[in-house]
């Protein structure tokens, strides 16, 4: 029986063994695949259930979305979202880290790194040589500022870890390290060197946040020159609405889709492509009047629908 397969049933210490072993037999050269022409697979999703009541969600049922995985998730779904992309890319979201949004609305994540990289191994093997995009950990970076000096390392390490586990043994998977905006450019590039940006395919913004395109060009252009020039990826999933209150995070109002899945922009090269990797209409947490963290919230999904900008 695979270790990687049976990761729930074996105890902290035999996942911690099998994790460094799946870094010490690692290469160390970094293998960086082209970003232009992905097709992202367009898989089951919330909205789904709602487009017959209210035909203007077809907008977000149409359209490629991430799928955000954390610890609730058996990493053998992964291998059947892959069989069932049929060589398109996988979309998804690790979102497990332990200390999780250091316990705000998104609250939780893995009791501790080896749990967590154990389950990084366990996703990276089932998803295989399967085509993907992966964001990893958003807002992980920018809130590790907030904690000690050790832990903040202690961080950086695991991040570190869990990108060699994903090129290794993911070699068709694109692997992007979370950026976040709220950070200077400087620091943020000394982070994502930390963090093993180096081995990564490049950086992603604006995950979940509504900055307008022009900001998060800007701003990822000067952080990949910083960087290495970098790839990047851009969250639109809900910066459509130009005007809307950018110091309001969390189920802010007045917020629409914004470009597509999939769109390129000619005069920043350096960005892989405009994506949805926040689910529209899934909700920011207890905020606002919203539901709990991950929670399709239908008057959001509709308004975003209504200020769409695509």
């Amino acid at each position: 029986m695979s270790p990687l397969v049976s990761w729930r049933s074996v105890s902290t210490a035999t996942r911690w063994v099998l994790c460094l072993l799946l870094v010490m037999t690692m290469g160390t050269a970094s293998r960086e695949l082209p970003g232009n022409g992905i097709v992202l697979w367009n898989g089951p999703k919330q909205v789904d259930l709602y487009v017959g009541e209210h035909p203007a969600l077809q907008a977000l049922a149409e359209q490629p979305t991430f799928n955000w995985i954390g610890e609730n998730t058996e990493p053998r779904t992964v291998a059947t979202w892959a069989r069932a992309a049929k060589g398109t890319s996988v979309p998804l979201v690790l979102y497990g880290i332990p200390g999780r949004d250091l316990g705000r609305h998104s609250a939780g994540g893995f009791a501790n790194s080896e749990d967590y990289l154990a389950w990084v191994g366990a996703v990276a093997h089932h998803l295989g040589d399967a085509p993907a995009m992966i964001v990893v950990e958003p807002d992980a970076l920018g809130q590790s500022l907030e904690m000690s000096a050790e832990e903040r390392e202690a961080r950086l390490r695991t991040l570190r870890i869990a990108v060699d586990i994903l090129k290794e043994n993911c070699p068709e998977a694109r692997v992007y390290l979370d950026a976040s905006m709220w950070v200077s450019p400087g620091t943020m590039a000394d982070l994502l060197h930390r963090a093993n940006v180096g081995r990564a395919d490049g950086f992603s913004l604006n995950v979940a946040g509504h900055a307008d395109d022009r900001s998060a060009f800007e701003y990822g252009d000067t952080l990949s020159a910083m960087t290495g020039d970098k790839q990047y990826v851009v969250d639109t999933s809900r910066n459509g609405a130009a005007g809307a209150d950018e110091s309001e995070w969390c189920n802010a109002s007045g917020l629409g889709l914004g470009r597509r899945p999939g769109t390129l922009v000619v005069q920043h090269p350096r960005v892989d492509g405009l994506f949805w990797i926040k689910t529209p209409g899934v909700s920011d947490g207890t905020c606002n009047g919203g539901p709990p963290a991950g929670t399709f919230w239908l008057p959001k999904a509709l308004e975003l629908a209504s200020n769409a900008a695509l």
